[in-house]
């Protein structure tokens, strides 16, 4: 929306509309900065459950090995899809 603008409001008027330009370009920083902390945090997140979750399954796997080898049966074979 332009519009010619004269006489003393033209100052005014001038800065209030770079004053809104700079604020919305602050706004969209700010947005994506904040989007790629929360990205990054994510990701940082999803890291470290895949590595809990692994030490979690490699501890079952270990206690039942143990307890199938203490309580004398035999190896199952491949457990992958437990």
């Amino acid at each position: 929306m332009l519009r010619v603008v004269t006489g003393d409001d033209a100052g005014a008027e001038m800065r209030g509309a770079l004053d809104e330009i700079v604020l919305d370009g602050a706004r969209r920083m700010l947005a994506a900065a904040l989007e790629a902390e929360a990205d990054e945090y994510i990701a940082r997140l999803a890291d470290e459950l895949d590595e809990h979750v692994l030490a979690q399954r490699a501890a079952q796997w270990l206690r039942r090995s143990s307890h199938d080898h203490h309580c004398g049966r035999p190896d199952r074979g491949d457990r992958s899809q437990d």
